[in-house]
Order: C-alpha cells, then structure tokens, then sequence
C-alpha cells in the first residue's frame, strides 16, 4: 500500500500510474578505450535531446502557449550549459563511468548542491536538471520519447517528482 500527499482535493478511484523516476543503480564502469566511445554516445544522445526539446518547445508554444513552452526552453538552456556537460564527460574520462553513470552521478551531486539553497523557486528548478538528464538518458538506452502512453482512459499519476516532460 502506498501512502502520499494528495495534489487535488476529493475521492477519486481510478487506474494508477506510478511514475518510478529514480534510477538507484550501482556505478557502471567501463575500461579506458571505452571511453571514446562512451563520449561519442554521451555527444549523440545530448544531440537527439536538442532535437527533441526543439521539436517540444514548438509543439508546446502552438498548442498550449509561450508561457508553458518557457518551462522547455528553460530547458535547452540547461543541456546547452558547457559546465554541466563537461562535468558529464569528466566522469566519463576520469572515473571512466558509462555515459549513464556520468549522467547519474552529477544529478546526484546537482541535488545535494540544490538541496542546500534556502530559495524554494531555485530548489524546485532540480527537477528541471532531472528532466534534462533523463531525456539524454533515454537516448542513450535506445527509448526516446515524452513519458508513459495511457491512451485515453484517465489515471491517478503515483510519483514521488512529476518531471515538466510528465507532466505534459
């Protein structure tokens, strides 16, 4: 039995959709001439992503409106940040971790540096990180695409963080 905070008030009964987003995996390494090639996926992955949160910000802008589509460009802005990239390929050559270990292991360490500011607005824009990382993360493993297909039966979403992606 799961138990949690409700968002909407009222009783519903419904299908549920549990949204599993955390990972929890052991470090993945890999030897040091893998490394390219972990790199030459990591640049492929975050190039697909690109494409993606283009195509979704376009998408999101027509549809819903400019000020929805803002929460994705914020996003492009985040995976066009050389810092956090670099510090992807860091764990990649120096700890030579797969490229999804890298990603894993600096969202861990972006979410204790969040974690510690005082600003709510600012602590809540880590699920943005998140996002951003897991859209290149679903490139790297070959499942590319905007979050679970529930057709049109209505659900009760069941997550610990609904990711912007989710949510739309």
């Amino acid at each position: 039995m799961r138990k949690g905070v409700a968002v909407s008030p009222g009783v519903i009964v419904g299908r549920a959709l549990v949204v599993d987003n955390a990972e929890g995996t052991v470090a993945e390494h890999v030897n040091p001439e893998e490394s390219l090639s972990e790199l030459e996926r990591l640049n492929a992955a975050i190039a697909a992503a690109e494409q993606e949160l283009a195509a979704l910000v376009s998408k999101v802008d027509a549809q819903v409106g400019a000020a929805e589509a803002d929460i994705f460009r914020s996003q492009q802005i985040i995976l066009a940040d050389p810092s956090l990239v670099k510090k992807v390929k860091d764990e990649i050559v120096q700890r030579r971790l797969s490229a999804s270990s890298a990603l894993e292991a600096v969202v861990n360490e972006y979410a204790a540096i969040f974690d510690k500011i005082d600003d709510e607005y600012l602590r809540h824009r880590m699920a943005d990180v998140r996002d951003v990382m897991t859209r290149i993360r679903s490139h790297l493993h070959g499942a590319p695409g905007e979050g679970a297909q529930t057709g049109d039966e209505p659900v009760i979403i069941v997550a610990r963080e609904i990711l912007p992606s989710q949510a739309l």
